[in-house]
Parts: C-alpha cells; sequence; structure tokens
C-alpha cells in the first residue's frame, strides 16, 4: 500500500482513496538446482499501480479501479495529476427508488 486517505466531496459523502504498487517477480531459471541459482535469476516481470476510490450511496458500495504502468521513481507528475483528477471527479449516485438512507 503506498497511501490512502479520505475526503469530503462537493456531494457530502465521504470517498476513500487508495493507491497500491503491485509488482510481479519471475525468475529466468525455474528449473534452477538449488533456490540460490533460482534467486540469482529473479527479474521484475511487470510492476504496476493500482489507484481505487470506494464511496456509498444507497446502501451499494461503488468502487472507481484505475491502473497504470509504474516508472522507476514513480509515474510523471502530469500523470499523477490526471490520476487523481480522475478519483477525485468520481460521484456515487443514488439508485432510482432508494435515495439516501
Amino acid at each position: 500500500m503506498v497511501s490512502a486517505a479520505s475526503r469530503t466531496a462537493d456531494d457530502g459523502r465521504v470517498y476513500y482513496d487508495l493507491e497500491f504498487r503491485v509488482r510481479s517477480l519471475a525468475s529466468r531459471q525455474q528449473l534452477a538446482i538449488t533456490a540460490a541459482e533460482r534467486d540469482d535469476a529473479v527479474e521484475v516481470e511487470w510492476d504496476r499501480r493500482l489507484l481505487t476510490t470506494l464511496g456509498v450511496a444507497g446502501r451499494r458500495l461503488y468502487e472507481l479501479r484505475l491502473q497504470t504502468g509504474s516508472t522507476r521513481g514513480g509515474a510523471s507528475d502530469e500523470g499523477r495529476a490526471r490520476l487523481r483528477t480522475v478519483q477525485e471527479s468520481f460521484r456515487c449516485v443514488d439508485a432510482p427508488g432508494e435515495g439516501s438512507r
């Protein structure tokens, strides 16, 4: 987990913003004789950032999921700003006939 925060949006609802970094490691020598030989050949297969925003409306949980590649040192400032704009624009809407409870 990279970060977790809560915020109250202009609609009065509380939203939770979560950010995770997920890496998959793979060995080039999966059939190695010893664990040491296998571990020496480990490399990053893929590296991703997952951003999730959670909100509740009408007794239902809503989730926005965003995924992007993760570069060394993190994504560019411009890319991060765009993703934050998308997260902060997410709004939950009551289903017809439910209303807020």
